[in-house]
């Protein structure tokens, strides 16, 4: 019989975090540095300061750093405001927005 974590898993929760990364620079994202998320670029670059290409993760220790601790739960720790579920959860949500931005950068 299925014990914890065997009962409830999700496949998208199982990659490691640099391989989101990874992906992002593949397809040619952006990373919005405000909610540690990819997104799409802007067309012309817009001279917008927190939407940077992932490539930069691959040159700023810091953002790259930032990124992972973003996608992961082992090594946050708690703070005023965010509790683990919070950080648990909102990866979650960095997760499904990073999959329909790649997706959507797919068909078109």
């Amino acid at each position: 019989m299925p014990k914890g974590a065997d009962l409830h898993y999700h496949l998208s929760g199982g990659a490691y975090a640099e391989s989101f990364i990874r992906a992002a620079v593949e397809d040619g994202l952006c990373v919005d540095v405000k909610q540690l998320a990819f997104t799409k670029c802007p067309a012309g670059g817009d001279g917008d300061k927190t939407i940077v290409p992932a490539s930069d993760a691959y040159k700023s220790q810091a953002l790259y750093d930032q990124l992972i601790n973003a996608f992961r739960c082992g090594v946050f720790v708690p703070y005023a405001g965010v509790s683990g579920h919070d950080h648990f959860f909102d990866t979650f949500w960095k997760i499904r927005r990073n999959k329909r931005v790649a997706q959507a950068g797919m068909a078109g």
